[in-house]
Order: structure tokens, then C-alpha cells, then sequence
């Protein structure tokens, strides 16, 4: 294995990986093929767990490559002999529905219900270890209230948030670029680029979209975690990581404030060769396994 350094990146490189520290702080994996580059992730986030409390907190995201990765985490805690139940879970946010609708645009955009189906109920996790943040709500503010206090009161272990997405974004849910980042759980208006495309994935569905407002985790409680945890898999995040890590910090780029104060050395990246490759070029100016 070699190293190299290039604009204060240290990289080492083996025939094929490549894990480096951004010169902001974080720490990017990345590895060929999505199925490694889900394991190392999901081992990463099991070396944090088998040194975590009872009780603390684990937060998660619904998402695609979420969906791709918890299998593995309930296989390989299993394999190492962690105890998932350990732990409370909580969740990062929501699309907003009343009380009496049934959730559930082309991807079932009821969060929690999709965490308990893919996570809670496969790990063995109690229902009492599971505190979701509702999409169903009468009062959303309230909501809103209560799911700070709560997290207020919880030491949180780890965070296993989704890829960064497009301008501007906080983990899952698509932001406004004027809401405020550094609030606790707050509720927002969806942009517009994401109301229009929910709108188009329901229509192609033939079912209705989603709300257009959503209930969502600030920088607040992220900045009180102990890791972050991030996965992007693919070339379509290749743009987005590269908005995120190689473009300057911006406001209105939030993927790119894990690279700020209060987050910086807490965060690990986990990329495939696809979404890693712009970073790669930008920092290393050479490939992993060329000369």
C-alpha cells in the first residue's frame, strides 16, 4: 500500500481502495465495488456500536441505499455478536400527512413506517426502543417540540445518514435554502425541485403525491452526535459528492457543512469508484491502481 498526499488529502491507495482524510476532516472511503463499500460501512458503524452504551441513541435515514445497507447491518450484528436492541433508535425526518390519511406516495414516503419495516421488525429492535418521528400529525409544531426535547435528552452514539442529495439538503429531506440549519427538529416547506419531482414519480404511479411539507432534524442535534455515518453509491452522486467535498462550504449546499466546525473528524464517507471518482480527481489527481 501506498501513500500520497496532494492538497493536505493523505490518501493510501491498495490495488484498489482508497481512504483518505478530506483536508476539512472528514474521513472518505472508497472502494470498487457497492457490496464492499456497504460492508466496510456497515463495520465502521459496528466498531462505534460495540463500544456505545445501553441506551444510547442511533439515528437513521429511509432511503434507497439505506435500504441496501440495514440487511447487512442486522447480518454482521449478528455475526460480531452486537446486541442492536441495545440501543434506542430514532429517526431523521418525515414527509407530513394528517392524522386519518394513508402515507404513501410511488415510495412510501411514511419514514417511519418504513424504518420499523425495514430495520425495527428484521433486527429484533423492541417497539419501545423505536421513537419515530411521526409524519402524522394534527399539530406538526408540537411534534416538532416534543422530538427536540427528546433527542435533547439522548446521548447520540451514531448517525446513519442517506447520500447527501442535490442543492440544498439535509440528509433525506430537500430543503429551502433559507431555513434554518442550525435549529433542532423544525418543520419545513419541501423545495420545489423536490414537490415537482414527487409530483412526477406519483403521477408516473398513478398514485398521489406526497405532501409538500416535511418534518426534519437541524445541525443542532447532528453536532451533538459522536459519528456520522454516509454512503453514496453510483454515478448519479458523483455531481452531488462533488458539490459536497471538493466545492467550497456553502449555505445553501448543506451536504457540504459536514466539513465545518462541529462536525469535520466525526464524519466517514463510504463511496463506490462511480461516486468517488471526482473526488479522487480532485484531491489525488490520479487513480486508484494507475501508476
Amino acid at each position: 500500500m501506498s501513500a500520497v498526499t496532494e492538497r493536505h488529502a493523505t490518501a493510501e491507495y491498495s490495488s484498489t481502495e482508497v481512504h483518505f482524510r478530506h483536508p476539512d476532516g472528514p474521513m472518505i472511503h472508497i472502494i470498487p465495488e457497492q457490496t464492499d463499500t456497504i460492508l466496510d460501512c456497515v463495520n465502521g458503524i459496528l466498531d462505534v456500536l460495540s463500544t456505545a452504551g445501553d441506551g444510547d441513541t442511533v439515528l437513521v435515514a429511509a432511503s434507497r441505499t439505506a435500504g441496501m445497507l440495514y440487511p447487512v447491518l442486522i447480518k454482521e450484528s449478528e455475526r460480531r455478536n452486537i446486541d442492536l436492541n441495545r440501543f434506542t433508535w430514532g429517526h431523521i425526518d418525515n414527509y407530513l400527512y394528517p392524522p386519518e390519511s394513508d402515507a404513501g406516495g410511488p415510495e412510501g414516503e411514511d419514514f417511519a413506517a418504513w424504518v420499523r419495516i425495514n430495520l425495527i421488525e428484521p433486527a429484533g429492535i423492541s417497539p419501545d426502543r423505536f421513537f419515530p418521528l411521526s409524519g402524522r400529525t394534527e399539530d406538526p409544531q408540537k411534534s416538532a417540540r416534543m422530538y427536540d426535547e427528546w433527542l435533547s435528552s439522548c446521548r447520540i452514539a451514531a448517525v446513519i445518514a442517506g447520500a447527501p442529495g442535490p442543492e440544498p439538503v439535509v440528509h433525506v429531506a430537500f430543503m429551502n435554502p433559507d431555513m434554518d440549519t442550525e435549529c433542532g427538529v423544525c418543520v419545513i416547506p419541501l423545495s420545489p425541485e423536490t414537490v415537482e419531482r414527487n409530483r412526477e414519480r406519483a403521477e408516473a404511479a398513478g398514485k398521489n403525491p406526497p405532501p409538500e411539507t416535511a418534518i426534519t432534524l437541524g445541525f443542532k442535534h447532528m453536532r451533538r452526535a459522536e459519528h456520522i455515518f454516509s454512503v453514496a453509491l453510483g454515478d448519479e452522486y458523483a455531481g452531488r459528492m462533488k458539490m459536497a467535498l471538493v466545492d467550497p462550504v456553502s449555505p445553501g449546499v448543506i451536504a457540504s457543512q459536514w466539513r465545518t466546525d462541529g462536525f469535520r473528524e466525526k464524519v466517514e464517507i463510504y463511496l463506490d469508484r462511480a461516486a468517488g471518482a471526482e473526488i479522487v480527481a480532485a484531491f489525488l489527481r490520479k487513480k486508484p491502481g494507475s501508476d
